[in-house]
């Protein structure tokens, strides 16, 4: 379903934006409540199948990924 609702340029967008923030969230100096809250997310959405898709999944996942950013930015200012 993922292949044919974004399509193998939309699929691969997906998935570097999603390594990218896994990476970015395991990093030891900015781990914090962000980085269980997108692996579990991930983990739901993995078994679930469809769960990105719904509106109020993709706002969560916004929030998690903007809480990560929020995080690793305020690390580079201490």
């Amino acid at each position: 379903m993922l292949f044919f609702g974004l399509g193998l340029t939309g699929l691969l967008l997906l998935l570097f934006l999603l390594s990218y923030f896994v990476q970015l969230s395991l990093r030891h100096s900015v781990r914090s409540i962000y980085s269980w809250m997108l692996l579990v997310a991930l983990c739901y959405s993995f078994f679930a199948g469809h769960i990105l898709f719904s509106a109020l999944s993709s706002t969560f996942f916004g929030l998690i990924c903007g809480g990560i950013i929020l995080k690793n930015e305020r690390r580079k200012l201490i």
